[in-house]
């Protein structure tokens, strides 16, 4: 994950078992002879040439950042406990730049974690920011205090970034401090109003580092999109200069050598590079450390740099050389109690859950399957997941039919647990989240892990992990049942009063609903088994399919299926028509299954059905940094040859063009639908590596042939692993029968897993096309003579692509919404409620979305009904457009106006969007920083272009302002947009 590495630093291990704490933090003093070090609850100096200790200072709770007062008069040290307080500690240095007795100064401004100190030049102010996305400039007592002291009253307080603060740097001639924050952005403020001057909207993800070179013509950052940039930056604006892909993972620090002609960055790849400064080329690369670099440090002189790593070692390196002066091994320390730092008000204690067995704590080495901790069952462990990423796994003997249940208690715990059950090799043999069941096949050493499902940790992500005979339900089969029949199903797990699993009759009604759960009764158990018993109700009826034969199935119909056999492979045949259309899909994952299956077609005879043939007629490369099988943002080398709507085939994934990159530091974005992006052809959205080859295709009839053009010409079959949106790791495909005859569905599990719970069922149906509709705000609250976005979602089942017209209706009196429609193909729309000044709502009045399609041939309505909506007073902004029709030709642009009025004492800059424009009309005038009313300003022209494809059609547009801060959005009437 991308981002771990700023959530370690926020929970690194904090208990008493932990041997080598992390070395979170490393500053040099001004004079280059001393270095520190920060881990938990203190921080030690070293002397950089023969790296002596020199003194230690505690400081309660997390070390999250350190710096040296260029006046040499302070250490600054920032800690504390996330959610909780953040605070930083100053404490007096002597001439020599050691530790002295003196009475510290203490700031406590933030309410959270601190991410980032600095000092001015002069050694008079200093910055501090983090988690709560404000920063701080406090002015320093030019007369050191007699006793300890706490500065709670910053001299200005800076408000703008919408995320987390991880860095901050002041020129060199302390008149400018830039911020740069997980908003994607980096701020420029005046440190001697707190004005922000400008944005640097180039970063495309959050950034952690800053550096500015020492003439303060250059300012430097990097952060998780792996890229370091320049901008050219002073007082009156920045522009980027340059910019480089640095690093296989984030970039976690940037740093100027003294002479500003070469550059440091340090990657949470573990490795740390050298650039020319002037070109952006890499001029040096580290060995890559063996550990997570957590901070990084570069001597005054530039002769030394200091690197803290997560495994508790500190490093003096020779920049020339690359190999370390000095290791430095920081113990661990108990952590140091803070009179300062109490709960706010006596709480009565929580009663402790009540445990299943006698009770042992997590040891500390438990960090991997290898070196797990052994336990004997049965058994209750009480543990923590200390840190982002951290994992506990716990070893245990079991016989051949052994029973393991595993019950995990979270109760006032953040923890959101998945647990793993393997084998001495490793091997995935179960896998659960609160609860897991397995029986042993074998004699042996297994081990239990458990983590947080977001790989989240800290010290309030606790469990109480229970092992032994505890009664937990693994599957049933069949997993679903047809409505208004009864059936036998096969209730397995462990610790049941059988031992070969349950045999319950359950019936189906004949109205429930489709899709929906029946529980399985299970009457006869003493203790009530964890986990539940429930199958889904199904509309036709099914066949059991044998292992080795496979089954036949009726049209419609299902089969369903066990997985007993690692890599074993199942079959389903069923006849159909020449150009009949059938539904083919899976149930697995959806109704609780370990399947992750993959369905192909093959004829009467096993060869797989061609789909279709695509003849690749131009190429192009992925770049800038991989990309996952989510998002709908690619970045392409070149797109010179592409058009919206284009196809484009990338490591077996079809995927479609939806926007062109805007300029070169953009991405190309991809259909998508509910967040996932949109696999064609019946192809799954995968990973693509750096450099992956993408080819545009044409669409041809399986088997045509072509004159060769040097580009592939790549057959498609009938095979889907993953189906996307509503289906998640189950198989979906649209089949159509090249002829008349019998066909197979041969399915897989994708990992070729096994158990007796690895169930499925396959349904061949003819398609129901449909639609349903959502919209959001469903219960809006909408400023009085003004307007809001309301976005409409649609989802489409079994291939309907058709327009479907959306209208708001069940309005109150003075609300007004015009009719508006979805694209065919597409799944979003937008328009306006607006609510005159006089609009008041009645108690019972309810906003209900009516949506009407036509499918083959017929009408087909859909209603949603939403809640009650709210007249508030007047926003800080009011929308307005001068325009209230426009007209656009395909190929042409057309311009209109959009007038913002400020309210009380808001005066800030103003971020207008457009939404609800037709598939292929874009917004020309966009800047780095989107479409924006400066300070100055109270209107903005904005300027439509129109694809020369674009097709006639009437729609409403949304024209609204964002209030920067809270992110209220505030729209003007809707504007009708005519293509003509």
């Amino acid at each position: 994950m991308t981002r771990l590495l700023s959530l370690v630093i926020l929970a690194f291990p904090v208990g008493a078992f932990a041997a080598a704490p992390a070395v979170t933090t490393t500053a040099y003093h001004s004079q280059g002879k001393i270095v520190a070090f920060g881990t938990h609850g203190e921080v030690r100096l070293f002397d950089t040439q023969n790296a002596s200790p020199l003194g230690t200072m505690a400081c309660p709770g997390r070390i999250t950042a350190i710096a040296f007062d260029p006046s040499e008069r302070w250490l600054a040290v920032a800690g504390g406990e996330p959610g909780k307080v953040g605070e930083v500690r100053l404490f007096r240095l002597d001439a020599a730049g050691k530790a002295t007795k003196a009475a510290t100064l203490t700031i406590s401004g933030h309410k959270d974690s601190i991410f980032a100190v600095a000092f001015t030049p002069d050694g008079k102010t200093i910055a501090t920011a983090g988690y709560d996305r404000i920063i701080n400039l406090w002015d320093i007592p030019a007369e050191l205090p007699s006793e300890a002291m706490t500065l709670k009253a910053p001299r200005l307080t800076l408000k703008d970034h919408s995320d987390t603060i991880y860095a901050l740097a002041f020129s060199p001639n302390g008149t400018l401090l830039a911020s740069g924050s997980a908003d994607r952005s980096v701020k420029i403020w005046d440190t001697a109003t707190g004005k922000r001057l400008y944005t640097l909207g180039d970063p495309t993800d959050w950034v952690y580092c800053l550096a500015w070179s020492p003439d303060m013509k250059h300012l430097a950052a990097g952060g998780v999109d792996k890229s370091v940039r320049v901008w050219e930056a002073n007082k009156d604006g920045g522009k980027l200069i340059g910019s480089a892909f640095a690093h296989e993972r984030p970039v976690w620090r940037v740093a100027y050598t003294p002479d500003g002609t070469h550059l440091y960055t340090v990657g949470e790849d573990r490795v740390i590079k050298l650039w020319d400064s002037a070109k952006l080329s890499e001029t040096k690369t580290y060995p890559a450390q063996p550990d997570t670099i957590l901070d990084f440090s570069l001597r005054p002189d530039g002769k030394q740099f200091a690197v803290a790593r997560f495994d508790g070692v500190a490093l003096l390196i020779d920049p020339t050389t690359g190999k370390p002066n000095a290791e430095l091994k920081l113990a661990s320390v108990p952590p140091i109690a803070d009179p300062k730092i109490t709960p706010a008000a006596h709480q009565e204690p929580k009663p402790m859950p009540k445990d299943r067995f006698a009770v042992v704590k997590e040891a500390d080495s438990s960090d991997s399957a290898r070196v797990a901790q052994t336990i004997i069952l049965p058994v209750t462990v009480v543990g923590v997941v200390d840190r982002a990423g951290d994992a506990d796994f716990y070893r245990f003997e079991a016989k051949v039919g052994d029973q393991i249940g595993v019950e995990v208690i979270t109760a006032g715990s953040k923890l959101d647990p998945a647990l793993v059950l393997t084998d001495t090799a490793g091997s995935v043999l179960a896998e659960g989240s609160g609860i897991l069941g397995y029986r042993a096949v074998k004699a042996g050493m297994y081990s239990i892990g458990i983590r947080d499902r977001e790989y989240r940790g800290g010290a309030d992500f606790t469990y109480r992990l229970s092992v032994g005979n505890i009664s937990v339900i693994t599957g049933v089969f069949p997993l679903a049942v047809q409505r208004g029949r009864t059936a036998e199903v096969h209730v397995d797990g462990v610790n049941l009063s059988s031992p070969v699993g349950l045999q319950v009759k359950v019936s189906v009604p004949a109205d429930a609903v489709l899709g929906s759960r029946v529980n399985v009764p299970l009457t006869n158990e003493k203790e009530k088994p964890l986990g539940v018993a429930s199958v889904i109700v199904a509309e036709f009826p099914s066949v059991v399919t044998d292992p080795v034969s496979g089954a036949d199935l009726r049209v419609p119909g299902s089969a369903d299926g066990i997985f007993t056999k690692p890599g074993e492979a199942q079959l389903a045949r069923f006849t159909a028509k020449k150009g009949e259309h059938l539904v083919v899909e899976v149930l697995a994952r959806r109704a609780g299954s370990p399947v992750d299956p993959v369905i192909e077609i093959l004829d009467s005879s096993g060869k797989p059905v061609q789909r279709a043939t695509l003849r690749c007629v131009a190429k192009t490369y992925t770049t800038f940094r991989d990309h996952d099988s989510v998002a709908s943002g690619i970045r392409m080398e070149t797109w010179n040859e592409m058009a919206i709507d284009d196809y484009l085939l990338v490591d077996g994934e079809v995927m479609r063009i939806l926007a062109l990159p805007k300029n070169p530091d953009d991405d190309c974005q991809f259909y998508q639908v509910a967040g996932q992006r949109v696999g064609y052809l019946g192809t799954t959205p995968g990973h693509h590596a750096l450099g992956t080859p993408m080819y545009k295709v044409e669409f041809h009839p399986a088997g045509k042939l072509f004159p060769p053009n040097g580009l592939p010409v790549i057959p498609v079959h009938y095979r889907n692993d993953d189906g996307g949106a509503g289906y998640g790791k189950d198989s979906f495909l649209m089949f159509q029968s090249p002829a008349d005859g019998q066909y197979q569905v041969r399915i897989t599990d994708a990992r070729g897993a096994a158990s007796p719970n690895h169930s499925y069922r396959v349904t061949v149906r003819p398609p129901k096309p449909d639609f349903s509709v959502s919209f959001t705000p469903d219960s809006p609250s909408v400023n009085a003579g003004g307007g809001l976005p309301i976005n409409v979602t649609m989802k489409r089942t079994d291939g309907f692509d058709g327009r479907v017209q959306v209208k708001l209706e069940g309005l109150p009196a003075g609300f007004t919404a015009p009719e508006t429609f979805v694209e065919a193909g597409h799944t979003t729309s937008a328009f306006t409620l607006f609510a005159q000044a006089d609009a008041k709502v009645l108690p019972d009045a309810k906003l209900v979305l009516v949506a009407r399609g036509m499918i083959d041939g017929k009408v087909v309505i859909h209603e949603t009904t939403g809640g009650l909506p709210k007249v508030i007073p007047v926003g800080d902004i009011v929308t307005t457009t001068r325009e209230t029709a426009i007209t656009l030709k395909p190929g042409q642009e057309a311009r209109f106006v959009v007038d913002i009025a400020r309210q009380g004492k808001f005066a800030g800059r103003v971020p207008l969007e457009v939404r609800g424009l037709p598939h292929g009309v874009r917004v020309l005038n966009i800047g780095l920083n989107g479409i924006l009313v400066t300070e100055r300003d109270t209107s903005r022209e904005i300027v439509l272009y129109a694809e020369p494809w674009v097709k006639p059609m009437d729609r409403p547009i949304v024209v609204f302002a964002r209030r920067e801060g809270t992110n209220a959005e505030h729209a003007a009437k809707s504007v009708q947009l005519k293509i003509e």
